[in-house]
This record gives structure tokens, C-alpha cells and sequence, in this order.
């Protein structure tokens, strides 16, 4: 009976985490957070700023082509060479054919 007083009362007089341990913990908290950010948040900004920039080169490359000063098949060309392995599988299918400009050829 007596060791089941003991352990209460130490169980009493730890009276639970001191200031400087909750720091620690919080600290380790903030810690992690900072290096889920590097490495999720920084590799998917990159990712979403590459995509912005080539759709917003796809644009241009459009309105050449609207405007006249390339053909759609320059403009086809292009959008291959922006690709990695060249396929135009990214290409709206208003490009293939032209805008709906129609094209005569003599």
C-alpha cells in the first residue's frame, strides 16, 4: 500500500512539463513545418511558375498565329519544340486546325 502513495505523490510533485520543455516541443513543431514547406511548397511553386509560363508562351504562339505573322504549321512547329520528347500532345485542337482560319492553298 505504501508504494501506491509514493507513486501518487510523485505523480503529484512532477506536476507536468516545465516552460522550457513546451518550448522545445513547440520549437521541434515549428522546425518540421519549416522543412515541409522547403521541400513540398518550394519544388511545387517551381512547378506551377513553369507551367504558368508555358501556357502564357502557347498564347503567344497563338496569337501569331490569329494575326497572320506565323503559319499554323510554324506555329505547330513551335509548340513541338516547346515539348520534351517533341510530341504535341499539349496542342488544343483549335490549333491543328488553324483557328477555324480557313487556309487555301494554290
Amino acid at each position: 500500500m505504501e508504494g501506491v502513495v509514493v507513486e501518487s505523490t510523485l505523480i503529484l510533485a512532477y506536476g507536468g512539463p516545465s516552460d522550457r520543455d513546451v518550448f522545445i516541443m513547440v520549437a521541434q513543431l515549428v522546425g518540421l513545418l519549416l522543412v515541409l514547406l522547403v521541400l513540398v511548397g518550394i519544388p511545387s511553386y517551381v512547378i506551377l511558375r513553369s507551367k504558368r509560363e508555358s501556357e502564357q508562351t502557347k498564347r503567344e504562339i497563338a496569337a501569331y498565329v490569329a494575326e497572320g505573322s506565323i503559319t499554323p504549321e510554324q506555329g505547330i512547329e513551335m509548340l513541338k519544340a516547346m515539348g520534351r520528347r517533341g510530341s504535341c500532345s499539349g496542342i488544343p485542337k483549335s490549333l491543328h486546325s488553324g483557328f477555324g482560319v480557313a487556309i487555301h492553298k494554290e
